[in-house]
């Protein structure tokens, strides 16, 4: 009987420890890349002091890549919390030529991407083998803008812009170390102001843009 009951709270053990194993696979520190598909899009906008004003809008595609290092731990519950940063290279160079503005004048707007970097809150629920997740985080963004037109003159601006990161996504375990994952996120960036030049020095113009970025990324990460 006694040997009955050491099997029973053996194998009772055995359960409770896989359980824990399985609740707490998403836990401690992973570093990893990532990589995939990037939406780039702005709105350009021109105030001309005498009242003329207009906008434009253009958006591009291509590809992006870069790293990751996050920690996360699985509470109360099944419930998970993590933080995860990021740094991310790309030159997506997004051009666009139209008559934009109440004047008709002919506009040659330019916005390039060049890299970003960032850091998130990650809140999700493990089931299983899965991780489930929503994220709200901050990114700073390196961006090239510029306008030229031969009515209106030449405008260029090279910044940095912080933007509100928020996102969906999954990590899968694939086995006790190595994590798989895919991520959408929608990146929204503060305007870039910047003033217009002619030959003769600055006119009476003004223009702006406002990038926002769309994420479609893969990710592959290791428990370290």
């Amino acid at each position: 009987m006694n040997k009955i009951k050491n099997i029973v709270l053996g194998l009772s053990l055995i359960s409770v420890s896989a359980v824990q194993a399985q609740t707490h696979s998403f836990d401690g520190f992973t570093a990893g890349i990532q990589g995939g598909y990037l939406e780039l899009s702005n709105k350009s906008e021109l105030d001309c002091f005498n009242g003329v004003k207009g906008s434009n809008s253009a958006s591009r595609s291509g590809g992006i890549g870069g790293f990751n290092l996050g920690y996360g731990k699985t509470l109360y519950n099944k419930f998970y919390a993590g933080v995860e940063a990021t740094a991310m290279f790309t030159n997506l160079n997004l051009e666009n030529n139209s008559r934009v503005f109440t004047n008709n004048t002919t506009v040659k707007t330019g916005l390039v991407l060049k890299e970003s970097y960032g850091a998130a809150l990650r809140l999700g629920y493990t089931m299983g083998q899965c991780l489930p997740y929503v994220k709200v985080g901050y990114v700073n963004s390196k961006f090239n803008a510029k306008l030229q037109s031969d009515d209106l003159g030449y405008a260029k601006a090279d910044k940095h812009l912080d933007g509100l990161d928020l996102g969906v996504g999954v990590d899968m375990k694939l086995t006790d170390r190595v994590l798989a994952g895919f991520e959408f996120s929608h990146q929204e960036y503060k305007k870039i102001h910047y003033k217009i030049f002619d030959s003769t020095g600055p006119v009476n113009f003004e223009s702006s843009v406002k990038p926002k970025v769309n994420l479609f990324l893969a990710k592959l990460k290791i428990k370290i």
